[in-house]
């Protein structure tokens, strides 16, 4: 620790003697904080961008998902009335996709 800051102080005498090594110096600091600001904006802007994408692809699979779930219960209900028809269970299974499986626990 002592040897880095004994480094820091020559550096420092180096360049307060020499006002061209002073703007240079100034330079670097500046570009180094431009660099890290053009940085930290990318990223943040990348992550926004990763961000919205995740959730219209979210969106879409949960519109995906509901509607898949929603033409279930629609044939369960088809599937309910075919059997209070007293309609035979593989034209209920023909009619809405169902499994036999399925129907026969719908009678329960």
């Amino acid at each position: 620790e002592r040897g880095e800051i004994r480094m820091a102080a020559e550096l420092l005498a180096t360049i307060s003697k020499d006002e061209v090594e002073r703007a240079n110096y100034h330079t670097r600091l500046v570009l180094q904080r431009d660099n890290a600001h053009t940085r930290e904006v990318l990223l943040s802007e990348g992550r926004e961008k990763g961000l919205k994408e995740g959730r219209k692809e979210g969106r879409k699979e949960g519109r995906k998902e509901g509607r898949k779930e929603g033409l279930k219960e629609r044939s369960v209900e088809i599937a309910k009335n075919l059997l209070s028809l007293n309609t035979p269970v593989e034209t209920i299974a023909k009619a809405t996709g169902l499994t036999r499986a399925e129907i026969e626990k719908l009678r329960q």
